[in-house]
């Protein structure tokens, strides 16, 4: 006696091998390498204190990072499309890293990432007190592009401050070392570590720190926070040339 199988099961068992089959094929694709961008301030939420007695703490630090590129030997930059990233830490909670953002990838020799610090456009989302000021019926009427919270003590006085600035630059923060990446199964991820503690010292006397509630002060302090960053990278897959 010969059976047969009705036509809807056979489409219905075609489709489950098809899914099936697709799956295991995906299991085995190669994927495209990684890169992922952190940010973190080491230590930021103990005091420090400089040989002249001044101290100071930082609580919370907010930027703005937009059109990320890393940087590669002999071939284009692996670019990242203008989009803004909201950057913030909070050295009083638990979050000690923040993510400015991932992306894949195209393999080569890479030596460093740049990226523009940026106020946010008048349309921003972003809804930070720090970053967006606002009138009394909701518009935006400013934008920063970074802000530093903190607590110091000057020449004996203790001082609150928020510094924030509506800079515009573009910035390159080179790798240790550049490091060969594959076009595929391998993942490149790139630290920057806040040098906090550099910020806001003097550059006439090392020892003092330099008063963020002076408007004197605002351009030196604003480039120490822009380009006073220690890069770490790690890496799978990589090699370290």
């Amino acid at each position: 006696m010969k059976y047969h199988i009705p036509s809807n099961i056979l489409i219905c068992l075609l489709v489950i091998i098809t899914i099936i089959t697709g799956c295991l094929d995906s299991d085995f694709e190669e994927q495209p390498t990684l890169f992922s961008l952190t940010l973190t301030l080491p230590d930021a939420g103990d005091w420090y204190e400089t040989e002249a007695g001044d101290s100071l703490r930082i609580l919370n630090f907010k930027m703005v990072i937009d059109s990320i590129e890393v940087m590669k030997q002999g071939l284009e930059n692996d670019i990242f499309e203008p989009d803004p990233r909201f950057v913030v830490l909070s050295t009083t909670g638990f979050m000690d890293e923040s993510s400015i953002g991932t992306g894949g990838l195209t393999g080569g020799r890479y030596e460093g990432v740049e990226f523009t610090v940026a106020p946010p456009s008048m349309e921003t989302q972003i809804d930070d007190e720090h970053l967006v000021v606002r009138n009394e019926i909701g518009e935006v009427i400013s934008t920063y592009s970074m802000a530093v919270i903190g607590i110091a003590q000057i020449d004996g006085e203790v001082i609150s401050f928020t510094f924030r600035s509506d800079v515009t630059e573009r910035v390159l923060h080179g790798f240790m070392q550049p490091v060969e990446m594959p076009e595929t199964m391998g993942t490149l991820q790139v630290q920057l570590r806040g040098l906090w503690h550099d910020w806001f010292i003097d550059p006439n006397d090392y020892t003092r720190l330099l008063d963020p509630n002076d408007e004197a002060n605002r351009s030196h302090i604003e480039q120490s926070i822009i380009h006073q960053f220690e890069v770490v990278t790690s890496d799978v897959g990589g090699t370290i040339q």
